[in-house]
């Protein structure tokens, strides 16, 4: 334009590639109803072509279309319920800022959280995926998309999600709530993410699958149980309640966190330390079965006692063996191994074997001791002070 000024398009759409064109935001910034046009920054109420921002809070009581709206930092848009709102392009959500739907409410939109809130009411309906990176929580919601987090979700009701979720985030569970996926959708928990069950009444259900990365239980009320054998590639951690594994195998790859038969009940299951070049810390807990794979190793805490009431499997190989140590170098823990042992190609150093059914723990093939009492390497002695390999 000559004279260097612009076009100011009211009611218009920036289609990409224009120069010379403003194509105005609307601000709401008043301390009244969304149709008071003095609320307005340009006079009037928007319109299905107008770009709008809210930098003050405003509950919106009827049905709207808006280009886009963004949600200003330390603001707060509500949906009230059983109304729709509708934007072409997403919903965006500042840091700080909140944006709630009421219960029964519709909102056609791509929500794109940046660090904010949601808060989602019974039976609300999101047309499109969310994208979360700040704190979300659904109240029994129904989502016809995906759900992509990276930030905080919480579950509480009936929630439907017909795109699957993809976490990369913290998603709890909190005792009361059904999770309902679309044909051939899952929940895909990523490296990093962690699933915490927080509470519910009875013996409840893992509602979010059987693959996790970290898996968290934190009730004293609480009870939960493994109906399918479970695979945690991260850490597990039960801090308060109890969680049953029954007969099921559960796989760890990271530490594992949970006090002897308080919060922890073994059932005949299976735990497998799955940590190929990693290290899995251990605080002391009875296991019904245990398997630690090669080239895994296990650091348990000083004065600690891990105790095995059913099978020790422990076979490691010449090139990766398994290492067992304590976590203070020279203080010892102990070990109370009560049934069948298989073990091979370990380096064990301050264990003291304090089984009085195996009180001799043999290792074949391979392996050395240091500081280490109860075990019989390549058929040594039940003491060994052999140079170990360990670090």
């Amino acid at each position: 334009i000559e004279g260097g000024k612009s076009i100011n398009a009211r009611y218009s759409t920036d289609g990409g590639n224009n120069t010379g064109w403003n194509f105005e935001t609307v601000v709401f910034s008043g301390t009244g109803g969304w149709t008071d046009m003095s609320n307005w920054s340009n006079g009037y109420v928007p319109t299905a072509y107008d770009n709008v921002r809210i930098s003050a809070d405003v509950t919106m009581n009827s049905d709207y279309s808006v280009e886009s709206i963004t949600i200003d930092a330390g603001k707060e848009l509500i949906l009230g319920a059983g109304y729709t709102l509708e934007t072409t392009d997403p919903l965006v959500i500042a840091a700080g800022a909140e944006f709630q739907a009421m219960a029964g409410a519709w909102i056609k939109s791509r929500i794109n959280n940046t660090g904010g809130t949601i808060t989602l009411g019974d039976d609300a309906i999101i047309e499109y995926d969310i994208t979360n990176s700040g704190t979300m929580n659904m109240a029994g919601a129904i989502i016809r998309e995906a759900i992509n987090n990276s930030g905080t979700m919480t579950f509480a009701g009936t929630e439907q999600i017909y795109g699957g979720i993809s976490n990369r985030g913290t998603m709890t569970l909190t005792g009361g709530e059904t999770i309902v996926l679309g044909q051939g959708e899952e929940i895909t928990n990523y490296a990093g993410s962690t699933v915490r069950y927080t509470g519910g009444a009875g013996v409840l259900a893992l509602k979010a699958g059987t693959s996790y990365y970290n898996l968290e239980f934190a009730d004293s009320d609480s009870q939960w149980q493994a109906d399918s054998n479970l695979m945690v590639n991260g850490s597990f951690k039960v801090e308060s309640g109890r969680f049953n594994l029954g007969s099921k195998q559960m796989t760890v790859k990271g530490d594992f966190t949970a006090a002897n038969n308080q919060v922890f009940d073994a059932g005949t299951g299976i735990v497998a330390f799955d940590n190929p070049g990693g290290t899995s810390n251990i605080h002391g807990t009875t296991f019904a079965n245990l398997t630690v794979t090669a080239g895994t190793t296990l650091i348990i805490d000083e004065n600690a006692t891990e105790t095995i009431t059913g099978a020790l499997t422990m076979n490691g190989t010449a090139e990766s063996p398994i290492t067992l140590r304590s976590r203070l170098s020279g203080s010892a823990w102990n070990i109370d191994p009560r049934g069948t042992i298989s073990a091979s190609y370990v380096n064990v150093t301050d264990s003291t074997n304090i089984s009085t059914i195996n009180s001799s723990i043999t290792v074949t093939g391979g392996g050395t001791g240091l500081r280490s009492t109860g075990w019989n390497f390549g058929g040594s002695s039940s003491t060994s002070t052999l140079a170990s390999t360990a670090t």
